[in-house]
């Protein structure tokens, strides 16, 4: 095993550790942005070991400083597993994913770049299915559809992953919907994508602490690229484990949507335009508290009809439990659409946040 250190004066610092490298330059390349995921990043590198491509392929994960050991399981991994794919590590000294992203990109030798998140499972298709349809040259971009597993067994990780399943709780984005063909889209999740469309976009924005992907494919797009939500393979998204992870996550989408609004606000789709007025309306029916009962009625209405039932009972719930799941149900759709419109509220009157 190699170490050297790769100073850059435009790119972050980074620590590269790899393994033996092949003369011959596979042509996917694997990149992982992750910061603090001991709980999931040795998961996604085992399910890229088990992929039924028969290729040759690199994986890069750029660990964003991490507290929590993952760097440490990185090593270990890297010194002991017996893999059949060459695995660098970087370290990302920026912290953000947009900074990772570039890093990962400039690092990989791969003529097609596969983003794979760390908290995230893969089917053993993967790779195969997603690399075949950028190969097709049908598009330069392709996303998988995206379903949400629970982080755990816990009720209210069940039901956070529930409701983002849901139309209500996703958006309706069409990477997040049951697809039956491919969609050419302005964006879709998990984006894969050739080395000539990163370098004609000029990379990820750097400035973008969050919502990166979409100002990437809507660029890309926009240039003229072909960006297409695919109806496989699945891609299976870690959802966040608690109320307070959910909190945070949904205040940081939406802060760093509004900036992305900002360059380009003709990309505001109507499916976005509802939540981000959910906010200023429920404070204006807040004045009329008929009103303000009729709007939650319904809102709650569209809830109970937007839950999956036979899915929350595939994850396990028990009848006696229904009660608590309800509760929970409204709540995480609270979080979902309110505390991303004050996010984008904030982001929109927050000036200098892209310094």
């Amino acid at each position: 095993m190699q170490v050297a250190e790769v100073e850059t004066d435009a790119r972050p610092v980074a620590r590269k550790t790899a393994c033996a490298r092949t003369a011959v330059a596979p042509e996917i390349s694997v990149i992982i942005p992750c910061r603090n995921e001991s709980n999931w990043v040795l998961r996604v590198l085992e399910d890229l070991a088990q992929q039924t491509f028969d290729e040759p392929f690199e994986v890069l994960v750029a660990d964003g400083e991490s507290d929590d050991g993952t760097w440490e399981l990185l090593q270990d991994f890297q010194r002991t597993a017996e893999l059949r794919y060459e695995l660098s590590l970087l370290r990302n000294r920026q912290h953000a994913i947009s900074n990772a992203l570039n890093l990962l990109v400039e690092h990989a030798r791969g003529k097609y770049i596969v983003r794979v998140d760390a908290h995230s499972r893969i089917p053993r298709e993967y790779l195969e299915r997603i690399v075949k349809t950028l190969k097709s040259g049908v598009c330069d971009v392709a996303g998988p559809r995206i379903q949400f597993i629970p982080a755990s067994g816990r009720t209210v990780s069940r039901v956070i992953a529930a409701v983002c399943n849901t139309r209500m709780g996703n958006g309706g984005t069409p990477s997040r919907t049951a697809l039956k063909t491919c969609v050419r889209v302005d964006h879709t999740v998990m984006s894969c994508f050739t080395r000539r469309v990163w370098e004609h976009v000029g990379g990820y924005d750097q400035a973008l602490k969050s919502n990166e992907d979409f100002d990437y494919d809507f660029r890309a797009a926009k240039a003229g690229f072909r960006v297409l939500s695919l109806p496989n393979p699945v891609y299976m998204l870690v959802a966040r484990a608690d109320l307070s992870a959910l909190i945070r996550q949904r205040w940081r989408y939406g802060f760093w949507k509004a900036h992305v609004l900002r360059k380009f606000p003709m990309s505001l789709k109507f499916r976005q335009l509802l939540p981000i007025l959910v906010l200023p309306a429920a404070l204006l029916l807040a004045f009329c508290p008929a009103y303000l009962a009729l709007a939650g009625a319904l809102y709650l209405l569209l809830i109970a009809a937007s839950l999956d039932r036979n899915l929350l009972r595939e994850q396990g719930l028990r009848p006696i439990q229904w009660a608590k799941v309800a509760a929970l149900s409204v709540v995480v759709m609270l979080i979902v659409h309110f505390v991303w419109s004050a996010g984008v509220w904030r982001g929109l009157f927050h000036r200098n946040s892209r310094t």
